[in-house]
């Protein structure tokens, strides 16, 4: 598992709308999917470089340390939001293989970021 501390002011008795479990969602799905696209590039650096707006920086070393080889080569099946909050929450993403993985979502803004991911073998 990897993490990174989530920013930005307490809203943890605040109440997730619909938008904001959509936009944590598409971030997901748009992570997950360059992630699933580590497993055909050579060049680690560029690929994380390419997740760049999507993850906190204190994941980019993990993500540059994945190799190629321990990324299924599959695609984003769904992805399910869970919030807790309108700026935190988690998302599990599941791959048309019947992997996945669980993402721990922050935003600042209207930007969303991961946080930690965690893949899975099995759904």
């Amino acid at each position: 598992m990897v993490t990174a501390t989530p920013s930005g002011p307490d809203d943890s008795d605040a109440e997730a709308s619909p938008a904001d479990s959509q936009a944590a969602s598409a971030a997901a799905q748009r992570f997950a999917s360059l992630w699933l696209a580590g497993a055909f590039v050579n060049d680690r650096t560029r690929w994380v470089d390419s997740m760049s707006d999507l993850v906190d920086p204190s994941l980019r070393p993990f993500l540059v340390a994945t190799p190629a080889s321990a990324i299924p080569r599959t695609s984003v099946a769904s992805t399910v939001p869970q919030l807790v909050a309108p700026t935190f929450g988690a998302v599990r993403v599941t791959f048309a293989d019947g992997t996945g993985m669980d993402l721990q979502m922050s935003a600042t803004g209207s930007s969303w970021r991961v946080v930690q991911y965690l893949p899975t073998a099995t759904r």
